[in-house]
């Protein structure tokens, strides 16, 4: 019995150094922002080279979801299992001790989580910006303008979009950027999902759900196209034009897109209220 618990204890102290090491590596080797939204991948080169062999898969994406919810069971089954040890010998010291030890890691996980969650939530906030970029000669006068408005919304990505009249690849830009109060027309955040999108000849088809109770008459969507990595095109719409069946949490509508001479693989949805 003693041998086997020696056994079951340098197993378990290896699994934790192998997890040590794999934690270490992958924040360290071919880290590159190769993420959703431009995140740091580590093992950059395999992960997109697995992605283009499986491609995007929503079924197997849903199904793995949900399979999250199997350990959140598990520790609950252990946390009633703690309970009922309570009640039935009336004392917490008389539970057995690896459920009590159990519990202790289990509340370390969660304190930490939240302590991330936390911290990432802080480093956002909603808000709009105006942002303007002027493109200067090398004789420093203005040879051309573009702005555009954004709202962010804590959490979540946006981007800006600028279009000039003539050429700018060997101008010096200079960006100015103001953030400013959402303006009374700026609806609930967070208000429609992207739930699939599939091609049909020169047409992309978006199926969105509404998810807030309230949609604002000016919220859009924004859509970037991707080849590999690189954002190949852009395109953004009014959901009242586009999807104006969405009038209500839970209400589904489906967005008609003509996609002709854009070659992508993969698209990114933003919802902008």
């Amino acid at each position: 019995m003693e041998k086997n618990g020696r056994k079951l204890l340098f197993a378990g102290l290896g699994f934790m150094a192998v997890f040590i090491i794999w934690t270490m590596l992958i924040q360290t080797v071919d880290v590159q922002p190769v993420g959703q939204n431009g995140t740091n991948i580590g093992f950059a080169g395999v992960n997109q080279w697995f992605h283009k062999l499986t491609g995007v898969h929503m079924t197997l994406y849903t199904v793995t979801d949900w399979l999250g919810l199997v350990p959140i069971a598990v520790c609950m089954g252990f946390g009633v299992l703690g309970f009922i040890q309570l009640v039935r010998r009336k004392s917490l010291f008389k539970v057995d001790s690896d459920l009590l030890l159990l519990g202790v890691y289990y509340a370390l996980v969660i304190a930490g989580y939240l302590i991330f969650e936390i911290e990432e939530s802080m480093s956002k906030k909603n808000v709009s910006v105006s942002a303007t970029l002027l493109a200067y000669a090398s004789d420093g006068s203005v040879i051309g303008k573009s702005s555009d408005d954004i709202t962010l919304t804590e959490g979540k990505y946006n981007f800006f979009r600028y279009s000039f009249d003539g050429d700018v690849s060997s101008a010096q830009i200079q960006a100015n950027a103001q953030a400013k109060n959402d303006s009374f027309m700026t609806g609930e955040r967070n208000a429609v999902e992207m739930v699939q999108y599939n091609m049909s000849g020169e047409d992309l088809y978006v199926t969105f759900e509404q998810t807030g109770d309230e949609l604002g008459s000016f919220a859009k969507f924004k859509l970037l196209f991707y080849k590999g990595d690189q954002i190949v095109d852009t395109e953004d719409g009014y959901f009242n034009i586009y999807a104006e069946n969405l009038n209500g949490k839970g209400s589904t509508d489906v967005a008609s897109i003509w996609v002709y001479g854009i070659d992508y693989d993969r698209i990114e949805y933003i919802f902008e209220p």
